[in-house]
């Protein structure tokens, strides 16, 4: 106003402009989206922890200066490459095969996983939302996968646990149905195996 630089106007104006710092990036939207869906508060902290990158993935506490040995950087599920967010939880051979048998359970058409995690949460939270699921609902299913792949990682890594595909898909499907009637004073109105035959029937009323 007066003619005189300082911080504090230069970023008054661009607020008042609106002008984003920092780069734009498609799917940032996530990061609030994540805060809407009907799952527990501390999955949803969980949700945006993956988000951002703050989980404690072995490449990370590699950066960190957290020594590993060669044997322990490998990815818990298939041992051979470096475990990192995308890879471990998204495209490692021995993951994808549980989410084909979601994305199957669900109808959607399978394809290979999308490399970027946002971008990744969006094509199923998309795909939920043309599906006339309820809201809050869209994004549940993909969330509750990476969940269920990160406690079964850290059992895995941590507790030397046994695990196989079939388990891993049936602990997804019943925590999907648990959180279906999250604060719902009433008893469930469908049963898991009802769920299970048509989830996104259910998850469009529930």
């Amino acid at each position: 106003m007066d003619g005189i630089f300082s911080v504090a106007s230069c970023y008054r104006h661009f607020v008042s402009k609106r002008v984003p710092c920092g780069p734009f990036e498609k799917f940032n939207e996530v990061l609030s989206l994540i805060w809407k869906l009907d799952v527990p508060f501390k999955i949803k902290a969980f949700g945006w922890r993956f988000f951002v990158n703050r989980l404690p993935f072995k490449d990370l506490l590699l950066v960190r200066g957290i020594v590993l040995s060669q044997d322990n950087l490998k990815c818990v599920f298939c041992g051979i490459v470096p475990e990192n967010r995308e890879h471990s939880f998204l495209n490692c051979k021995v993951v994808e095969v549980v989410w084909r048998d979601i994305s199957c359970w669900i109808g959607k058409p399978w394809r290979v996983m999308e490399d970027e995690c946002k971008k990744c949460f969006m094509d199923w939270y998309s795909f939920c939302k043309k599906k006339k699921v309820k809201v809050g609902k869209f994004g549940v299913v993909w969330l509750a996968t990476i969940w269920i792949l990160w406690i079964t990682g850290n059992g895995i890594c941590f507790r030397n646990e046994g695990w196989d595909v079939n388990n891993t898909i049936w602990k997804i499907k019943s925590l999907i149905w648990k959180w279906s009637f999250i604060g719902k004073i009433t008893h469930p109105i469908c049963s898991f195996y009802e769920f299970d035959k048509d989830p996104l029937l259910f998850l469009s009323w529930i």
